[in-house]
């Protein structure tokens, strides 16, 4: 059963109809070009006294870089982690990822990347593609002996994927593991089982979705693997831990996910949450700090992907964080 906070954000989401709101596709475009004039959201102060926050350019865009700022033995760990924001292709880093973001660098004492790529509708799929990839191979060349993780939350959970598996076909080294916070893994949302769910999706409706997916396709078949990795490769990709939550479209397709690895013999973790919404580990009701919890564990450790459900009693109070 849902904490009473979530149950609260539902009903609010729900009063503000927001999930036409942010899918209105004719809205959105007449929107867009001043919420993307702000930027990217950047770590208010109470986050920078957390940890150290720099700025570099690669490949002519901005990327961030946060480290742990106390010294601890978790955090003596050689760990690091490309952070692959969500956000439609069409919003840029927002203040709820630096809530997931702070909470993995005080979990697993690891650094973590998070590159502003280009979007949509100025740019497609090929360039995000090609400034997040730069971004990867600085990291592989500024940390050449450590492991690194990436992390990404709905849209950057459908890059993190669709990128790794073009690492393994170009013969790039691969990442440590990748965890999918409510990935978007098919663009053509061809599930019909998520018509069933969509009445009761606080946040995103199908017909905006597929609007907005099809600029980024920019004339691919939306079935095609690199903007739809839901029908990639499966074969040999890092071990993956999954986090979905049955209020959400895209539930349907974090199951296919778990089946096709499963089919081909590959390490999955799956962490589904009865009555929760998309994206709901960056907001501040108590089950995204268990799920956050059980991220961090399976970034810091290898071990029974099954244990992975048992978190302490601590993480999961009915508290705002």
């Amino acid at each position: 059963m849902a904490s009473a906070s979530a149950k609260l954000l539902h009903w609010f989401f729900d009063l503000i109809d927001i999930k036409y709101v942010c899918n209105d596709i004719g809205g959105i475009t007449l929107s867009l070009p001043e919420v993307q004039k702000r930027g990217p959201a950047r770590p208010n102060l109470y986050w920078r006294c957390q940890f150290d926050f720099q700025e570099f350019l690669v490949a002519g865009y901005p990327v961030f870089e946060a480290k742990p700022r106390l010294k601890s033995s978790t955090q003596n760990c050689k760990n690091h982690i490309l952070f692959i924001h969500g956000g439609g292709y069409i919003w840029d880093l927002l203040s709820l990822h630096w809530r997931i973001i702070s909470f993995l660098i005080e979990k697993t004492g690891a650094s973590v990347t998070i590159p502003v790529y280009p979007l949509v509708p100025e740019h497609s799929w090929c360039a995000m593609h090609h400034m997040i990839k730069m971004t990867y191979l600085w990291m592989l060349n500024r940390y050449p002996h450590e492991k690194i993780s990436i992390v990404g939350d709905s849209a950057g959970g459908g890059l993190s994927l669709a990128l790794t598996q073009s690492f393994k076909k170009e013969g790039i080294v691969m990442p440590d593991k990748l965890v999918l916070f409510s990935p978007w893994l098919d663009i053509s949302l061809s599930d019909p089982r998520q018509n069933e769910i969509e009445s009761r999706d606080p946040l995103l409706n199908r017909e905006g979705m597929l609007a907005i997916g099809k600029v980024y396709a920019d004339g691919l078949p939306l079935n095609d693997p690199r903007i739809s990795p839901l029908f990639g490769n499966m074969k040999n990709l890092p071990p993956i831990a999954v986090f979905s939550g049955t209020r959400d479209i895209l539930n349907v397709d974090a199951h296919r996910l778990k089946t096709r690895i499963e089919k081909v013999g590959g390490k999955i973790s799956f962490f589904e949450y009865p009555d929760m919404m998309h994206d709901w580990m960056g907001m501040p009701i108590p089950e995204a700090k268990k799920a956050l919890e059980q991220a961090a564990i399976f970034l810091k450790k290898d071990i029974n992907p099954d244990s992975l459900d048992v978190v302490s009693d601590a993480f999961y109070r009915r508290e705002i964080f």
